[in-house]
């Protein structure tokens, strides 16, 4: 009978011992599947930041081109100001900013220029000037230049010269 019980005690024992290794290997398993979904979750969090990252920058990209295009428009609209105020061939209408450029004035030939201002004075050596120093207010005759300017353009379109005339 002891023999019996010994042998049952062992079976307990070794069946106790099965269950505890079974339950122990269950619960590396659990333990390997929850690093395993741990891991996807992070890999997932990854890509998705990754993602929000890569469209962050594709937007970064677009709001960054669309600005230099916006720049450019704008610069094309004062650069190209003269194109745009083409008064009768070689006779153009512009800015201060206009006849300071010498890209844009080699651009339209320019080869003379009618300054009017407060502080009208030759900014190129190689172009000729009309400089009309006037002020930009109401109370100013500007038809007393008239003569003289018209004279200058004319002359000036006689000889094949391009004029910018600019305030």
């Amino acid at each position: 009978m002891k023999r019996k019980k010994v042998k049952e005690e062992d079976a307990v024992e070794e069946e106790e011992e099965e269950e505890r290794r079974r339950g122990e290997e269950e619960k590396k398993k659990k333990k390997k599947k929850k690093k395993k979904k741990k891991k996807e979750v992070e890999v997932e969090e990854e890509r998705s930041r990754s993602k929000k990252k890569k469209k962050k920058k594709r937007k970064k990209e677009r709001t960054k081109r669309k600005k230099k295009e916006k720049k450019k428009i704008w610069c094309e609209h004062h650069t190209t100001f003269l194109i745009l105020l083409g008064v009768l061939p070689g006779l153009y209408v512009g800015n201060y900013r206009d006849s300071k450029d010498p890209a844009q004035l080699n651009r339209y030939a320019i080869t003379h220029i009618v300054a009017i201002h407060d502080s009208a004075r030759k900014l190129h050596h190689d172009i000729h000037y009309l400089c009309v120093l006037a002020s930009d207010t109401p109370e100013q005759n500007l038809a007393q230049y008239f003569p003289l300017c018209n004279d200058f353009i004319h002359a000036a379109r006689l000889r094949g010269g391009h004029v910018l005339i600019h305030w």
